[in-house]
């Protein structure tokens, strides 16, 4: 009787000892789904147009006014993210850019251009970029310079493409916003554009200086 109990007593342990893996199995996968769920997001706005009374979207989380709510929220990739403001007046409908990092010692990501009315990423990731300084506040700034690993463009944020491709060395504006300088390493040189909206002009090329190419 007794080799009975001792033998029943084995087997409860042994069906609570598995009862209880699995349901720690059952536990740690929907904790890891979870956490691999875990996103940041970005605020869109939506405000009345004074003009018309159409729905405006807006990013400025820091000034939004009771007449503004939320629309949407734009999914990031990574572990740190936001937008970014050029610091000039800029058009209603152009791109925003956004900067979407991964933690680590070598992060993933960058700086993305964002097309919200189509809801897409339309461009990036860059490593860095340089919004253009119009000789006056109250005018649109749409030239970005970008870099990645492959040189160096400038982007229009309102025709949402590039002025100049992603081609050269190094890029710089040059005595206003309106004017850039372009470096190539290969031809030793250094060409000059106007920039008119969405095209450009050669105005000028002289050879890099010694000790900068």
């Amino acid at each position: 009787m007794m080799d009975n109990k001792k033998g029943l007593s084995i087997v409860l342990c042994i069906a609570f000892a598995l009862i209880g893996l699995c349901v720690g199995f059952f536990i740690g996968k929907n904790t890891v789904n979870k956490e691999e769920k875990i996103h940041m997001y970005l605020p869109v706005y939506e405000y009345n147009s004074a003009v018309d009374g159409s729905a405006v979207l807006n990013n400025d989380y820091e000034n939004i006014s009771s007449k503004q709510k939320l629309n949407k929220l734009v999914k990031c990739q990574y572990d740190y993210c936001k937008w970014v403001y050029s610091g000039y007046s800029t058009y209603t409908d152009e791109a925003w850019v956004m900067y979407d990092v991964s933690a680590g010692d070598v992060p993933e990501g960058g700086y993305y251009f964002y097309n919200h009315s189509k809801d897409k990423v339309i461009a990036g990731p860059f490593t860095d970029i340089e919004f253009e300084k119009p000789l006056s506040k109250s005018d649109i700034s749409r030239k970005v310079i970008v870099s990645k690993e492959n040189g160096y463009g400038l982007y229009d944020l309102v025709d949402m493409k590039y002025i100049l491709e992603l081609d050269c060395d190094y890029m710089q504006f040059g005595e206003d916003s309106n004017h850039v300088e372009v470096y190539n390493n290969q031809d030793n040189k250094i060409s000059t554009y106007l920039i008119e909206g969405d095209s450009y002009m050669l105005v000028g090329e002289e050879a890099i200086p010694e000790g900068e190419a």
